[in-house]
């Protein structure tokens, strides 16, 4: 059952968020009679490459890495509980590498042939940190290729458009002093403040400017500072993100972004991440290829809609490729300790991926 292929999984990605899912990737693969490849990326970590056919025009796509189990201090429940499975990385991204894995293996099992696909599949690592496995993927990644699938939680929706990142880190620099008298020193959780108050109010010019169909949005994420010390600290950090929709200018935010620090010497601030939104037409042939089967299979249109995360896909969108976003699963509960994946949407997910190599077999 695909359940107990994901609960694999999902116990090998606990052991090790980096590999562990990668080597059970391998093993179900040689117990099928598919032998994957290994495409080093950097010291102990690799991408699974799968070549099922020559001159493939379609890459379809999954990261096998997970974010760690325990997550400030919470751990992720584990577990199938009445219709949902239960686990970290079930939703983001093992749940659609289950149902890849069970489309393999049915048409394995009924002697389909798989070497006449238009498919090169590839189980990528480091998407959850800088994104490496995807960008060293490009390497080996044939010419013929056109399209790309991205494996990733979209509720069986096909995402279009990807929302661009902005990510800094802002160190502030203060003058400590007693807590009762802070005239004596600065205080550079007040700079924290206004920054973060500035960067709200940002948004909300950008998106009366702009009006995207996605709002911009600004994402604190980690701020630290001070202690239980009746003092002033000496310094402050903040770490934030905007999530950029495609018609709000990525230059021009990061622009008022740096032109408001540059006014601050006690603020220092470096650029984490920075990677500009993309959209693709509906009326690609690919798009509407992908409808067609899905409708054909699964009996109702397939939605659209946008991916507000940075993926995969931005690393082959900037190759020249055609990327689009699907899979089961609820990004809102990726990360957390209550993050799983519907088993029915695992059952959908399997069904339009064997009926999409079918396709690619036959064109």
């Amino acid at each position: 059952m695909i359940t107990d292929i994901l609960e694999r999984l999902v116990r090998a990605a606990g052991a090790d968020p980096f590999r562990g899912a990668g080597e059970e990737i391998e093993n179900f693969c040689r117990r099928i009679g598919l032998n994957l490849k290994r495409q080093p990326v950097r010291e102990g970590l690799y991408n699974l490459i799968l070549p099922l056919g020559e001159n493939p025009q379609v890459l379809i796509s999954a990261h096998f890495d997970t974010v760690p189990a325990v997550v400030e201090g919470r751990c992720a429940r584990m577990g199938q509980e009445g219709s949902r499975f239960y686990g970290r990385g079930s939703c983001d991204a093992l749940g659609s590498i289950a149902a890849l894995l069970g489309t393999l293996q049915d048409l394995a099992e009924e002697g389909f042939d798989l070497k006449s696909s238009l498919v090169l599949i590839a189980f990528t690592v480091d998407e959850e940190e800088g994104g490496e496995g995807s960008v060293i993927l490009q390497n080996i990644v044939p010419a013929s290729i056109k399209w790309a699938l991205v494996l990733e939680p979209t509720s069986l929706k096909l995402a279009l458009a990807e929302m661009g990142t902005l990510e800094y880190r802002v160190k502030i620099k203060g003058k400590t002093a007693h807590g009762s008298l802070p005239e004596r020193g600065h205080n550079p959780l007040l700079m924290l403040f206004e920054v973060g108050s500035y960067l709200q109010d940002l948004a909300g010019e950008f998106n009366r400017t702009f009006n995207p169909r996605i709002p911009l949005k600004f994402i604190p994420l980690k701020a630290v500072g001070g202690s239980e010390a009746l003092a002033i600290p000496g310094k402050a950090e903040l770490k934030f993100d905007f999530r950029v929709p495609p018609e709000v200018p990525l230059s021009l935010l990061k622009g008022k972004i740096e032109e408001f620090f540059w006014k601050y010497p006690e603020i220092e601030f470096e650029v984490v991440e920075e990677a500009p939104p993309f959209q693709v037409e509906p009326a690609s042939p690919f798009v509407e290829m992908l409808a067609r089967i899905y409708e054909q299979e699964l009996g109702h249109p397939l939605e659209f809609t946008f991916m507000p995360s940075w993926t995969d896909a931005h690393n082959f969108y900037e190759k020249g490729w055609l990327p689009v976003i699907w899979g089961p699963g609820d990004l809102a509960v990726a990360h957390t300790e209550e993050e799983h994946v519907e088993v029915a949407e695992l059952l959908k997910a399997q069904q339009f991926l064997t009926g999409l190599l079918r396709y690619l077999s036959q064109v």
